[in-house]
């Protein structure tokens, strides 16, 4: 299967790809060139995404990342539970974002020990 395949099947009605032979291509060159070539930009306090579009909850850039079929269950299943547990502290509104700055880093941090290794497969 084509990697722009299983984009269009989970997000569709959000994603249109112009080019999909350039796109498969790019994604398996940073899938063939392996974990120590990838970087990864994570959006945990939205400043790249929109938390919302037309009245409903859009997926950070890290949680569209997460929804890819590539991944491990073991993996996704991780990453659920540092959702359930950093995600109540990102929305707090109560909270400052000097008050959540520690638990978005920590969120953060724990995140990158689950990519240190290679979670697609090569």
């Amino acid at each position: 299967m084509k990697f722009t395949d299983e984009i269009q099947q989970k997000f569709a009605s959000t994603v249109h790809i112009r080019c999909e032979n350039d796109v498969n291509e790019k994604i398996k060159q940073l899938v063939s060139g392996g974990p120590d070539k990838l970087q990864i930009i994570s959006d945990f306090d939205r400043t790249i995404t929109t938390s919302e579009y037309n009245n409903k909850q859009t997926m950070s850039s890290f949680s569209v990342f997460e929804a890819c079929n590539s991944l491990s269950e073991d993996y996704k299943e991780k990453a659920r539970t540092l959702l359930q547990k950093y995600r109540p502290i990102e929305d707090n509104t109560q909270m400052t974002v000097a008050q959540k700055l520690p638990f978005i880093e920590e969120w953060w941090h724990q995140s990158e020990l689950f990519v240190e290794r290679p979670v697609f497969p090569i």
